[in-house]
């Protein structure tokens, strides 16, 4: 039986699209959207050409190397959130990754079968040894969604972040390969 990697059992993951731009700028446009705080910072207003640049720019950069934006949907095709691996050390063979899931999609197990997808891939395909993302000390569920998924806390930058009139402290995760495999290994049939 023939299954595609790029999907999980409630998720698939797929490449950007041009609707997706379309959505991004009119997420942006909102007055609260998380896409105008972006956890660590405010972002100045922009207008819909700047916005269209910097996705643009990010595109570019997001295809270099081993670096990717994939969109999270269900598996019918709903728009769930984002994964991207952002930093890529092939020397040391370490990757680092964000994710982004709206509000009505968090706490329903998305995030972990598409970090899932993504770190089997990684691992296994690209043959990296070491994921290393880091956290905000003020995000607990982000803390506690990194634990639960393996990954151990291997240090804190102390004040590292500055946002909303405070420092706050960047804690670095890590989970290896073996690790990873031991806890998590995606069932893949060609």
């Amino acid at each position: 039986m023939s299954k595609n990697y790029w999907q999980g059992k409630q998720i698939r993951l797929r490449a950007l699209e041009d609707a997706d731009l379309e959505r991004y700028i009119a997420e942006r446009a909102q007055p609260d959207s998380i896409r105008q705080w972006y956890e660590d910072e405010l972002l100045f207003p922009a207008s819909e050409k700047e916005v269209r640049k910097s996705y643009d720019e990010a595109l570019e950069e997001f295809s270099k190397d081993d670096k990717r934006i994939f969109i999270i949907e269900t598996r019918s095709g709903e728009y769930l959130g984002e994964i991207s691996v952002w930093n890529t050390k092939k020397r040391a063979m370490v990757f680092r990754y964000g994710i982004f899931l709206v509000e009505d999609a968090r706490g329903k197990r998305y995030g972990k079968e598409a970090l899932t997808i993504v770190l089997d891939y990684y691992f296994n395909e690209l043959n990296y040894q070491k994921c290393d993302p880091t956290v905000y000390s003020f995000n607990k569920k982000s803390q506690a969604f990194h634990e639960s998924m393996g990954f151990i806390l291997e240090g804190r930058l102390r004040n590292d972040v500055y946002t909303r009139g405070e420092y706050h402290d960047m804690l670095v995760y890590g989970m290896l390969k073996d690790e990873f495999n031991k806890l998590h290994k995606h069932e893949f049939q060609v």
